[in-house]
């Protein structure tokens, strides 16, 4: 079933080739198969940690590796990117949208992913941004350049990870306890593969993975 109903095959992208990436979240030196080898990496892993995760959003997908390597293992995926110069590649299904709006349709998934992108929103979007993740999946996993990244590939909002975890909290979302542990398992796995290469997302800026905390009172319910 498709995670965005109700959308027109029109709003898609379109979908082509690309040998290098080009939008606003890429570094010009990563290659698209650099890219999706570590987008491999990274979708297995979070598949491991957790085994009934099935549908994926990755919002500001940019060209869509995560997308396309989730897709891979089995499992349903899409991409959501603000930027039509953002390029698509290898046929990973991306939608054309804001995500610090209120959006016309919300798909809804078990995962969301917004891996340094958010330094890329202006302050006074970020509420936006947030509420959206939270609508969309009760796991969200997260990355934003601090305030040392500042300046870089268009960062106008580089906060420190305490100024996003207090809007994620304000929505019932904590940090996961073993995010630590998981994070510095996946950069060993990256660096493995690659011997040490410049990991783009997830490890570049203190990723966060943010659960939603269901309130005591909603646990007994009958």
């Amino acid at each position: 079933m498709p995670l965005y109903q109700g959308v027109p095959e029109a709003h898609r992208v379109g979908i082509h080739e690309c040998l290098v990436s080009q939008g606003p979240h890429y570094p010009m030196s990563v290659s698209t198969a650099e890219a999706l080898i570590e987008a491999r990496i990274h979708a297995a892993h979070l598949a491991d940690t957790f085994p009934d995760v099935k549908t994926l959003v990755d919002v500001g997908c940019a060209g869509g590796h995560l997308v396309l390597a989730w897709l891979e293992l089995g499992r349903f995926a899409i991409g959501i990117d603000a930027h039509p110069d953002a390029p698509p590649c290898l046929g990973a299904p991306i939608f054309l949208r804001d995500a610090t709006l209120p959006l016309d349709a919300v798909p809804r998934a078990d995962v969301v992913t917004c891996l340094d992108m958010p330094e890329h929103v202006p302050e006074s979007s970020a509420d936006g941004l947030v509420l959206n993740l939270t609508l969309m999946a009760p796991l969200v996993l997260f990355s934003a350049a601090p305030p040392l990244y500042a300046g870089a590939h268009g960062h106008i909002n580089c906060q420190e990870p305490p100024w996003w975890e207090e809007k994620f909290a304000r929505l019932g979302y904590h940090p996961w306890p073993g995010q630590d542990e998981w994070k510095w398992s996946l950069k060993e796995k990256i660096e493995a593969a690659q011997g040490c290469s410049y990991i783009w997302w997830a490890w570049s800026s203190p990723a966060r993975i943010f659960k939603k905390v269901v309130a005591e009172r909603q646990r007994s319910a009958p």
